[in-house]
């Protein structure tokens, strides 16, 4: 057992130990072979305006930079510049460009690695050549998908917690000498880092990266269109307003895909089909070439049908559908667009029980005017599945009630968690029911019309439902009863 600069409690094994005492282990540069060093990357990036959006995380790193290029006024104060940042968050949310642009507005070079890169022997070794050459030359060391070397260390995750317990040592050894940056980018949650790489004069806490809110995917998209040749009937609003749950790194390539449709179908302008068409294929892939069995368009219809009608029902307003499409693809039929935002982080139970019951929907109104399901709705029950799952085991939103499940529940708990989230999932399905049955005609209605047009958008779906009677206009609708 050693303990670090802060009292934390390391285990080492006996190889690493032994290294520690003798001073040839991680954070010496006295034997690293520089060898090991890959070349500098150029930077993608040319500076952190280019990150889309997160305002809050450009201002912090700018403000990072200046206190490590003039140091003074911190140290006066008894604070010292960061060594580094976790930067957490889901795929395609900036993480890779911050980096980039990191090395472009300092000047540094840009050394790349990615998280697997530090297993076994020779990762260890490579682990000690960083570290050592982090003290000798500024730089920004940048590793992605670097879950291994932050996860919260775990007796049944062995080679995490060994890759953790290398990396605390080696920031410890070296620390007060670093003269770079250390990026780390990770899709883990930050309850899932290990507490310990948090600490000040470690990494400090992790900067999240999230998705951007409609007025921010407005503005990326304004800010890349200035470079395209968009038609008059382009609208970025709204199509800002569609593409919620999108990675930022996608929503950068739309105008590009939209040009390619816009040149392939011979256009001199980028109009708004072939945007909607570039968001077809970049949510869903390659539309697909044969012809639609008559039974499985209608299937397909009443399924996104079914989708649009829980929505609005639930919603209460026009707005919260803003296109449905039954378009075959080669990663399944597009289907529903919603208005407004999907923000996991702030939603409340009924929020989340109203997505669960919208989830559902599509494979309940197939059999409610089909009389069978098919295949085509396993990604709607995954997803739905890991919903409910997060709801009953983080969230609390279940007859389990605030007892938590966490990474050492027994089989007891287990099934518990597997109770609490077929409970959830029977009230979805449930609720999906009531709401198309009592609306069975609109169901109808909607299913018919996507069968004949093939697509809709918001304004369409309220002039085909405009006699149908979803919902007060200007009220909300009443959700289903809900129980705990």
């Amino acid at each position: 057992m050693s303990q670090t600069d802060d009292g934390t409690d390391v285990e080492l094994d006996d190889e690493l130990a032994d290294g520690a005492r003798s001073g040839d282990g991680l954070g010496t540069d006295s034997s690293a072979p520089e060898s090991l060093m890959p070349p500098p990357t150029a930077p993608k990036a040319a500076s952190l305006d280019e990150l889309a959006g997160v305002d809050e995380i450009k201002n912090e790193l700018r403000a990072q930079v200046r206190l490590w290029a003039a140091p003074e006024p911190l140290r006066r104060l008894g604070g010292a510049p960061r060594i580094g940042f976790i930067f957490a968050g889901p795929t395609g949310t900036g993480k890779t460009t911050a980096a980039h642009a990191l090395a472009a507005e300092t000047g540094r070079d840009l050394y790349t690695f990615a998280g697997p890169d530090f297993a076994g022997v020779a990762g260890r070794e490579l682990l000690t050549t960083v570290l050592a050459t982090m003290t000798r030359q500024p730089a920004v060391v940048f590793v992605d998908e670097a879950d291994d070397l932050l996860h919260k260390r775990d007796f049944r995750r062995e080679r995490s917690e060994s890759l953790v317990k290398h990396l605390l040592v080696g920031l410890d050894r070296t620390t007060r000498d670093i003269r770079s940056f250390f990026v780390l980018a990770t899709n883990l949650d930050p309850d899932e880092i290990d507490p310990a790489l948090c600490h000040p004069g470690r990494l400090g806490r992790p900067i999240v990266f999230r998705g951007l809110a409609a007025a921010e995917r407005h503005a990326l998209l304004v800010a890349q269109g200035r470079g395209y040749r968009l038609a008059d009937d382009v609208d970025l609003a709204p199509m800002a307003a569609q593409l919620g749950g999108l990675p930022t790194a996608t929503l950068v390539h739309l105008l590009d895909e939209g040009a390619f449709v816009a040149a392939r179908d011979g256009h001199e302008y980028i109009d708004a089909a072939d945007l909607q068409e570039a968001v077809a294929r970049l949510r869903s892939g390659l539309a697909r070439g044969r012809p639609w069995d008559p039974d499985e368009l209608r299937r397909t219809a009443a399924h996104e049908a079914g989708h649009a009608i829980v929505r609005l029902v639930l919603a209460g307003r026009w707005d919260a559908v803003s296109w449905v499409q039954v378009d075959a693809r080669a990663e399944g039929s597009l289907g529903v667009m919603f208005g407004g935002e999907q923000d996991l982080s702030s939603m409340t139970e009924a929020e989340v029980r109203h997505l669960l019951a919208v989830g559902i929907a599509g494979r309940v109104a197939e059999i409610v005017v089909t009389g069978h399901a098919d295949v085509a709705a396993a990604s709607d029950l995954r997803s739905t599945n890991e919903l409910a799952m997060r709801a009953a085991q983080t969230w609390g939103f279940s007859r389990r009630g605030l007892v938590l499940s966490n990474e050492y529940a027994d089989a007891i708990v287990e099934a518990d968690v597997d109770n609490a989230v077929r409970d959830l999932l029977d009230r979805a399905e449930a609720d999906a029911e009531a709401i198309l049955g009592t609306h069975r005609a609109a169901l109808d209605v909607l299913t018919e019309r996507l069968i004949l047009h093939r697509a809709g958008s918001g304004k369409d779906i309220a002039d085909w439902l405009a006699d149908s009677a979803l919902f007060d206009p200007g009220t909300s609708a009443a959700a289903p009863e809900q129980t705990r």
